[in-house]
């Protein structure tokens, strides 16, 4: 569903990403950034040495009213601030 990172301070784990293959159904969003949100808080419940799970970093320019719904604390809209990229 999606690609998961587990973002690596020094030597503690601060937060989780998630990229998600693009799908045009917003149910699809809401379902991964679900996922997301649960692994997230199930592996701070675990209290593991070093890692701190105090951050959610998901949802881009066109998806990101449905991560900050689904508990994002991070979002990346660069698209909507810089505009489209020109990759010719």
């Amino acid at each position: 569903m999606g690609i998961l990172y587990l973002h690596r301070t020094l030597s503690r784990r601060e937060f989780t990403m998630e990229v998600v293959v693009w799908n045009p159904s917003t149910r699809f969003f809401t379902n991964a950034f679900r996922l997301m949100r649960e692994l997230c808080i199930d592996i701070r419940n675990q209290n593991i040495d070093n890692v701190a799970m105090c951050e959610l970093s998901m949802g881009m320019t066109g998806d990101f009213e449905v991560a900050v719904e689904e508990g994002a604390t991070i979002v990346r809209i660069g698209t909507a601030i810089f505009g489209a990229r020109d990759y010719t």
